[in-house]
Formats: structure tokens, C-alpha cells, sequence
């Protein structure tokens, strides 16, 4: 079996999966999202496709595999069913930090935290720069730990002023990522999601944990905003893995697509940010900490089995031996 990989972080999960299935077959081949524009598919009889986020940037390499191509994934994006050969592991973008247990990622959650929420919501973009005014309309940008940065270097268009919501989480990065940047300007100029940290990983895809440790709930602000479809991301998957309370911004069928999966949304924001921004509100005002304890005692024991890579193992083992196996 043969490997042209180029970032790996729980991923090494799933090539051991695929190793132990096909050690003996010269004719498979595993890439990721960056290397599959180099694949020939003359040369190969499956191609499995590794891709630990969104595969719109990556659509035409795909369709040049055909019938050839597996593809693992965690985003559900418009246009996706036609790729018929597929599996969706939640955990699989993650990366653990080297002195974690990848098998134990829960979170430490304290209700005592030192800001109500946190929106690490990327570069900017009009839905965006709409959730912050609705939180600033409420008196909540003092309450939160907030990331928004240009990012005009590629888009797209604006039509909100975002410039008065800039705002960097410098102090709560981690050592790597300090590392990366060196310093405020090269964090606010050079931060981007394909940005790699010195062992390859993307910085996206880290689970913040001292940003989570400092706040009460997160809010994710997905990809997309609009539309019947449904896009998920690394953003949707971190605060889950990490068991951290979370609303979420994206299309109005996210938080569906999430409860299909077997999760229990406790409050539904049907992706409206003046709906979030009222119940920042109210748990400003003190009921956000009862939020915090109900979702932590109701939902933890029910979703543990997203920690459980153990689980997820065996059932893409079994799903590759059903299907790809001789």
C-alpha cells in the first residue's frame, strides 16, 4: 500500500486502519486534500481521499478519480451525494496535543470561567460581522473572547464594515502558535486556516483549550450561512470533542444534521445571531450558568462516545472490510 501524505494528525488513525486492510495491495494509494492533485488514477485501482476539511476547494481533483475514489470526510457540503464511496468519522481533522490522551478529551468545565463566551469566528465575512453587531447592540463584546481578522487577501466580497470588530486572541494562543506567527502583525497578516504549524498541522484544527478553559460557552460561526444544505466543518467538531457548551451559527439546517447524528441540541438558534445574542444575554444576566450545568450533566454521558476513537476504529475497520476487502 502506498502513501503520498502530507498532513496527518489523528489521520494516522485512519492509515493505520487502512494499513492493516490492504498491507499486501501496491495498487491502493492514500492522499490527503493537498496531494490529491497529483494522483494518476491510471496507475492506481482505489484511491482513498483522506480529506480533513471541506473538499469544495478540491471537487475536480475528485471527480478525475471516478469510480476509483473512497473518500473519508467530516464536512457535509452541498454536492457531496455524488460521491458514492464514503465515510464520515466526526473525530478524524482533531489534533491531540502530544502529552494528551487522544482516548480521554474531555474538558475541565467550570461555569466559573473568566469570559461568558468565546467566537473565534475567523476572517471576515458580512453573516459574520452581523452575529458581532447583534452582540454589541446587547453590551457583549466586553463579555467575550472574539477572533475576526481581515482576511480580504482572498475574499469575499463585504458589504458590512467589519473593521470596528478586529479583534486577535494573541494571549490565549498556544506556544506553537506564538512559534508560527512570531509576533501581532504576522499573526493578524499571515492567519488563515491553511496556515501549518512547524510538524504540518493546520493551526485551524487544534482544540483550544486555554481559550475553553477561560470561557463558558463557544459560538461557531460555520463556513456557511445561507442556503438548504448543510456545511460542517473542523469549527463544528472542535467544541463536541472537547465537551464544550456551544451555539451554533451556520444554515438553518445545521443543528438538524447534528441531531440525525444522534446529538442533543439543548438550545436550537436556528441560525439567527439575533436569537444568539439574546441568549448571551440572558446568560449574562445570570442564567447562563444553570445552562452551562444541565448541558454538562445531560449531554457529556450521552455523547462520550465521540472520545471514543477505539469505537470509531473498529467501525471504519469494519466498514472498509464490508466493502473494500477481499
Amino acid at each position: 500500500m502506498k502513501y503520498n501524505l502530507q498532513y496527518i494528525p489523528i489521520i494516522n488513525t485512519v492509515c493505520s486502519i487502512l494499513s492493516s486492510c490492504f498491507a499486501n495491495r501496491d495498487n491502493v494509494l492514500v492522499v490527503d486534500h493537498l496531494t490529491v492533485p497529483e494522483v494518476d488514477p491510471n496507475d492506481w485501482e482505489i484511491v482513498f481521499v483522506v480529506c480533513a476539511e471541506t473538499t469544495f476547494k478540491i471537487r475536480s481533483s475528485l471527480d478525475q478519480l471516478g469510480e476509483k475514489l473512497v473518500l473519508i470526510h467530516t464536512s457535509d457540503e452541498p454536492g457531496l451525494e455524488k460521491y458514492t464511496n464514503y465515510y464520515f468519522p466526526h473525530w478524524l481533522f482533531c489534533i491531540v496535543e502530544a502529552n494528551t490522551n487522544p482516548h480521554s478529551l474531555y474538558h475541565n468545565y467550570s461555569v466559573h470561567s473568566q469570559y461568558l463566551y468565546n467566537a473565534m469566528l475567523g476572517r471576515a465575512k458580512d453573516p459574520r460581522t452581523k452575529l458581532l453587531q447583534c452582540l454589541n447592540d446587547k453590551n457583549l463584546i466586553g463579555d467575550g473572547v472574539i477572533g475576526y481578522h481581515p482576511g480580504n487577501h482572498y475574499g469575499p466580497d463585504l458589504k458590512l464594515d467589519p473593521a470596528p470588530y478586529y479583534s486577535n486572541i494573541w494571549e490565549y494562543e498556544q506556544k506553537e502558535i506564538k512559534e508560527l506567527y512570531s509576533n501581532d502583525f504576522n499573526y493578524t497578516v499571515k492567519l488563515d486556516s491553511t496556515t501549518r504549524l512547524p510538524n504540518g498541522h493546520f493551526s485551524s484544527c487544534n482544540i483550544p483549550w486555554t481559550v475553553y478553559n477561560n470561557t463558558s460557552i463557544s459560538i461557531v460561526g460555520e463556513t456557511d450561512n445561507h442556503g438548504p444544505h448543510v456545511f460542517t466543518t473542523e469549527k463544528t467538531w472542535k467544541p463536541l470533542l472537547a465537551m464544550h457548551p456551544v451555539l451554533y451559527y451556520g444554515t438553518p439546517r445545521h443543528e438538524e444534521f447534528l441531531e440525525s447524528l444522534g446529538f442533543e441540541m439543548y438550545i436550537k438558534t436556528d441560525s439567527d445571531p439575533l436569537h444568539i445574542a439574546s441568549v448571551m444575554r440572558d446568560m449574562a444576566n445570570g442564567s447562563w450558568k444553570d445552562f452551562g450545568y444541565r448541558y454538562w450533566n445531560d449531554i457529556a454521558d450521552h455523547n462520550k462516545n465521540l472520545c471514543d476513537t477505539n469505537m470509531w476504529r473498529s467501525q471504519l475497520y469494519n466498514w472498509l472490510c464490508e466493502n473494500f476487502v477481499n
